[in-house]
């Protein structure tokens, strides 16, 4: 088995030396390099694992719930996107994030009866200045005003009752995310906006909310209708 290599500082330059503890030498030298190395590519850590398997799961329960039809399953598979993404912000140190998805859970929770009673009615609405403060104590900037206004889009359109007009705040709403995902660097959030974005953009286009309807031909006495 080959001996293993590390860089020894010669002069100011660096080169490379078997059997040398690198740590040891470095310090002798008065530098500090990293416990990793470009030879030692460093192993990712337990929380970023978990991480990255909460993106991916936020990612396809995120990315899905559009191609619903009905208002209570999209809810709830809305639901399950947030936790996941919730758990993912935490472990990226993403406070902003998880806070407003804690909310959103809130919001999800007292949204899904067919019929608001004022408990609901109560609970969802409180959810607003929750969120004023909570984006205050969390503030990083741009990151936690895109949050926040993802959340205020998407609280405008989980009350609503008609399925097109809900899909038009999400395609708000995922544009206010996009600018925190990018900001906190999280790829897995920024596939689940652009996925939400298209999809329900595309129902909407479908569906061509701008479109009159067609005028009934003219029907008269004695004359069948073409």
């Amino acid at each position: 088995m080959a001996p293993k290599k590390h860089l020894v500082r010669m002069g100011n330059s660096f080169c490379i030396a078997p059997n040398q503890n690198l740590h040891e030498r470095s310090g002798a030298f008065g530098i500090n390099i990293p416990e990793h190395t470009p030879f030692e590519p460093a192993v990712p850590s337990v929380p970023i694992m978990l991480a990255d398997l909460f993106g991916i799961a936020g990612v396809i329960a995120g990315s899905s719930w559009a191609m619903f039809r009905h208002r209570r399953t999209i809810l709830l598979v809305q639901g399950s996107a947030t936790l996941f993404f919730a758990l993912h912000y935490g472990l990226i140190g993403a406070v902003s994030g998880a806070t407003m998805c804690a909310m959103t859970l809130l919001q999800t929770a007292s949204a899904l009866p067919e019929r608001h009673t004022r408990w609901t009615t109560g609970l969802f609405w409180a959810t607003v200045p929750m969120m004023i403060v909570l984006t205050a104590l969390t503030w990083n900037g741009i990151a936690s005003a895109g949050a926040a206004f993802g959340l205020t889009m998407a609280t405008l359109g989980r009350w609503q009752s008609d399925t097109l007009r809900l899909r038009m705040f999400f395609v708000l709403c995922a544009m206010g995310w996009a600018v925190h995902n990018i900001t906190v660097g999280s790829p897995f959030g920024l596939v689940s906006d652009t996925m939400c974005f298209a999809t329900n953009l595309w129902h909407i286009v479908q569906a061509r909310p701008w479109r009159k309807p067609a005028a009934l031909p003219m029907i008269t006495m004695g004359q069948p209708a073409v």
